[in-house]
């Protein structure tokens, strides 16, 4: 496991062990539905609406405890960043108990690389896209897929999708939490709509969204 150092007040020190919560604590519950919160308040995968990809890692800890320094774990996180190319962080805080690391990716390839590397497990896909509809129907496997109306929770022709050409796709194989800027419409595979803008996916799935 990777592990981030928080220096303490004198010459003690700390650790956020970006690994030991991906067994199971990291943050969960993104919001109310009303729109879409970026940074993201729980662990998982961002696509905004030109398509760009981020990874937010999220920990909560004591506000109580003021020996933690977030000028350390930006540090830590830029460094490693920088190791990689096509990874930047974007966003380093420490806010109301809750620590939140956010990279920056040029592509899907790069957060495969960068996530599977560095052992965030709960970010961790086989390969992400994001494009337009019509790119996206251009795949087979999205030509085939069975997809389903968001929000009336039924099944939709795919001859439907094919007319929302200004809205957006993101392809993902893995499982993962995916957030998207804009509100999910239609989607295809093994998906589980947490919110309006959140799905848990598993396997092959199509997110569209606005």
């Amino acid at each position: 496991m990777r592990y981030y150092r928080w220096m303490k007040a004198g010459r003690r020190s700390a650790l956020l062990v970006t690994g030991c919560l991906l067994t199971g604590i990291w943050l969960t519950g993104c919001g109310s539905g009303s729109g879409s919160a970026f940074p993201p308040f729980q662990s998982l995968i961002y696509v905004d609406d030109e398509g760009t990809l981020y990874t937010s890692l999220v920990e909560a800890y004591d506000p109580a405890d003021t020996s933690y320094d977030v000028q350390e774990l930006s540090q830590m996180a830029k460094q490693e960043a920088e190791s990689y190319t096509g990874v930047t962080l974007s966003d380093c805080t420490m806010e109301d108990g809750m620590a939140r690391v956010i990279y920056q990716y040029s592509d899907g390839e790069a957060l495969v690389q960068f996530t599977k590397e560095t052992q965030d497990e709960a970010n961790q896909v086989d390969s992400i896209t994001a494009m337009t509809v019509m790119e996206g129907l251009a795949a087979r496997t999205a030509q085939d897929g069975v997809w389903t109306d968001a929000r009336k929770g039924q099944k939709v022709e795919r001859e439907k999708i094919m007319r929302q050409n200004k809205l957006h796709m993101v392809a993902i194989d893995g499982e993962a939490t995916i957030q998207t800027e804009g509100a999910i419409r239609y989607y295809s595979g093994e998906v589980n709509l947490a919110d309006t803008n959140v799905a848990e996916v598993k396997g092959q799935a199509y997110l569209i969204y606005r």
